[in-house]
């Protein structure tokens, strides 16, 4: 049923932001009724945005690991938060020794993981905070941690934040951090996340080097 609202509003969301790109040429920044174009293309791209990530909740998580290195999944992931974390001045951090092991993942799915973690995390840092993603081996499985300089989390008893839905940013679906639970799982990985003591947030993201052999 999700599936089948959103398609239906895709379409529609996608002519309003074309319509409103094409007003936005014609006008010309000058002129008075450009900032209304700007702001009808800014609201119809968040939306967007949304629909994408309902789809991506609502299709299933198949996940088809290869032979990769812990860098690709990284780089990946880094190099889809790269255009966001400059636009916000952020400054992104990697730490990923080169004598790691070769591992099996999904790199696309993995790699998306990562990347809602990230983006989260650039929103919290705020311009001119950081954020770093770092990688170790611990046993049999790959640590990704990635953590902020942001004022943390702030969580009730009881909340989850890898709940669907559960959100602490205004406007936000609340389905981030619900899809990197599933992709990990379907790893037969974990994720889980605390407050550092000298501030921000930790996220460690842990897949077994291969799948299936811890579990």
């Amino acid at each position: 049923m999700m599936m089948g609202v959103v398609h239906e509003l895709r379409n529609p969301m996608s002519v309003i932001s074309a319509m409103a790109e094409i007003l936005m040429r014609k006008l010309g920044a000058q002129d008075d009724r450009y900032p209304a174009a700007e702001t009808i293309f800014r609201e119809a791209a968040s939306v967007e945005k949304a629909i994408s990530q309902f789809l991506g909740f609502a299709r299933p998580y198949d996940v088809h690991p290869v032979h990769c290195t812990p860098d690709e999944i990284a780089g990946r992931a880094l190099q889809l938060c790269s255009r966001r974390a400059e636009k916000l001045g952020v400054s992104l951090h990697s730490d990923v020794p080169e004598d790691l092991p070769d591992m099996k993942a999904d790199v696309g799915r993995a790699a998306q993981a990562l990347a809602n973690i990230i983006n989260n995390g650039i929103d919290a840092a705020g311009h001119g905070g950081e954020v770093r993603l770092a990688v170790t081996r611990e046993g049999g499985e790959m640590l990704f941690e990635i953590t902020d300089t942001g004022p943390g989390i702030r969580v009730k008893d009881g909340e989850d934040v890898f709940k669907p839905f559960f959100t602490l940013k205004e406007g936000g679906t609340g389905l981030g951090l619900a899809i990197v639970h599933r992709i990990i799982t379907a790893h037969d990985g974990s994720v889980s996340h605390h407050n550092r003591p000298e501030g921000g947030a930790s996220f460690q993201v842990r897949l077994p080097i291969e799948p299936g052999a811890l579990r």
